[in-house]
């Protein structure tokens, strides 16, 4: 039996006295697209920053590949995953090819200095994302949406064999948020990503959905993702429509107050 490339083993975390990740367990294969979803202050970035490492649980522990990722070496977790967060900035005076460059930094040491293997990991990862020809742009002169791609660049420069993206859309106008959403789809690496657009989730492999810290549902997006759960967790009337197109579901939404 394969072993989960990440698993969720009783997660808790408090902030002031406040639970924000209460018990939470899951785990996530080779080759998942995880989406998380749940409404605002359900704890998604708070689970996302435990699963990456980045805060310790204060119970519970996170499996990277089967070993403890509290006792792994942070080079080491670098190697196998990589987190892309919410909004996160680069130096304005670098350029393009040099911020998605740092992704490479887990991998060199004094005696495996820069060489043609990470030359060609940033170029590779630049192409993935379709910035080939942006290398030489000052990170200013990009737009919100270049911007998310090249973090994403960055993050698939580290050659993750899991990618951990906490609401990658976000800020982004519609033409963007399909692109880069698009483009998560098809990397060839697992990923886990918090999804504000429910319409959006659908396209994941499976769901997790948080309500106030806790794991309520876990399961493929027509499982998880019911009139009834939407009602419970996000306060809303929810009902499929039929895309004429393509035969695709699509989620229409109403206050309660409207039903």
């Amino acid at each position: 039996m394969n072993v989960p490339i990440l698993q969720a083993r009783h997660l808790t975390r408090s902030i002031r006295g406040r639970a924000v990740v209460r018990d939470v367990s899951f785990e996530l294969h080779p080759g998942e697209n995880l989406g998380l979803i749940g409404p605002n202050g359900s704890g998604k970035s708070s689970l996302l920053r435990l699963l990456a490492g980045l805060q310790r649980p204060d119970s519970g522990e996170v499996m990277l590949k089967g070993d403890r990722l509290s006792r792994l070496p942070r080079r080491q977790i670098a190697r196998t995953l990589a987190f892309v967060a919410q909004s996160q900035e680069a130096s304005e005076r670098l350029t393009v090819r040099q911020s998605v460059a740092l992704g490479r930094t887990p991998w060199l040491t004094v005696l495996s200095p820069w060489g043609p293997a990470d030359e060609a990991a940033v170029q590779k990862a630049l192409s993935a994302v379709g910035l080939q020809g942006f290398e030489g742009r000052d990170w200013e002169s990009l737009s919100g949406g270049e911007r998310q791609r090249a973090h994403i660049a960055r993050a698939l420069a580290q050659e993750p064999e899991l990618m951990i993206l906490d609401e990658p859309s976000n800020h982004l106008d519609i033409h963007h948020q399909m692109a880069v959403l698009d483009l998560i789809a098809g990397l060839d690496v697992t990923t886990i990503l918090a999804v504000h657009d429910l319409n959006h989730a659908m396209r994941c492999d499976r769901i997790v959905c948080l309500l106030q810290g806790q794991l309520v549902a876990l399961g493929t997006p027509q499982d998880v993702l019911t009139p009834q759960l939407l009602r419970e967790v996000f306060q809303i009337h929810a009902r499929q429509l039929t895309d004429p197109r393509d035969g695709q579901l699509i989620w229409r939404f109403d206050s309660l107050e409207k039903v």
